[in-house]
């Protein structure tokens, strides 16, 4: 059995980009050169590890546009969170309104998965949200099983592995074993 690569690639939420990517994807027919792109809202009360003066300034009904287009063309859209530190402020009851709100307008953008990187914002969004597909970011510095156990418990369904792991392959092979799927980063620096 062949195992399925399948490419994540940083979005501008540029048009331009999502055509590109669909016509290499039709260009290799049976397999996807690029199966989801990532991208996040520059101001949201959660925050992205990208810094927000580099991030393009949009609305949550551009991305909503933006999501159908890539849906459109068969792409799907992994929102991007995965701020590291909120300074302990999602632990207030006001804050943690405001996040709960903000998990529910980008679902209702047409999400097909998130990654975040804090345990407990993960736990938030998988009670809301069962049925969308979390991914631990790669700011999370998963290498050992015991993290994995706990992301699993908290609703992931992928790990982005510490870049520091991409070459430990029992750490690799042990999350496959664990009905998860595992994510490797390429190339560091996100467009």
């Amino acid at each position: 059995e062949m195992t399925q690569i399948n490419f994540t690639i940083p979005c501008s939420f540029d048009e331009r980009l999502i055509d590109a990517l669909d016509d290499l994807n039709q260009k290799h027919s049976g397999a996807k050169v690029a199966s989801e792109v990532y991208g996040s809202l520059a101001t949201a009360p959660v925050p992205s590890s990208r810094p927000s003066n580099i991030l393009p300034e949009i609305e949550m009904s551009e991305l909503e546009k933006f999501i159908a287009l890539c849906h459109a063309k068969g792409i799907k859209f992994s929102y991007t969170q995965n701020g590291l530190c909120m300074g302990s402020k999602e632990h207030t009851l006001e804050r943690a309104t405001e996040i709960g709100q903000f998990f529910r307008d980008i679902v209702n953008t047409g999400i097909d998965a998130i990654t975040i990187t804090n345990p407990y914002l993960m736990e938030i969004f998988h009670l809301q949200s069962p049925k969308i597909p979390i991914t631990v970011s790669t700011i999370a510095n998963t290498s050992s099983i015991q993290h994995v156990r706990r992301y699993k418990e908290n609703g992931a369904s992928k790990i982005c592995i510490s870049q520091d792991s991409n070459r430990d392959f029992d750490l690799i092979n042990a999350i496959a074993r664990m009905e998860l799927g595992v994510v490797v980063v390429l190339n560091n620096p996100c467009l």
